[in-house]
């Protein structure tokens, strides 16, 4: 299989000497995204109720005015 262009450059720039881009990239690459969790109702109503909370707050601090 041919080498990419971008991994013909990362190779060079290797071989004199400069950092390795390879290097810069997070752990995160290489986990695996695919197992995601989803919410739980439980999850999903603390999620609405802080949410909403924050709108009701402002409104009241309107009214007080």
């Amino acid at each position: 299989m041919a080498k990419s262009k971008a991994k013909k450059m990362r190779d060079k720039m290797t071989r004199e000497g400069k950092r390795n881009p390879e290097l810069n990239r997070s752990l995160f690459v290489f986990a695996d995204m695919d197992t995601r969790k989803t919410k739980t109702k439980k999850e999903k109503l603390q999620h609405q109720h802080t949410k909403h909370k924050k709108t009701i707050i402002r409104r009241s601090v309107q009214y007080r005015r």
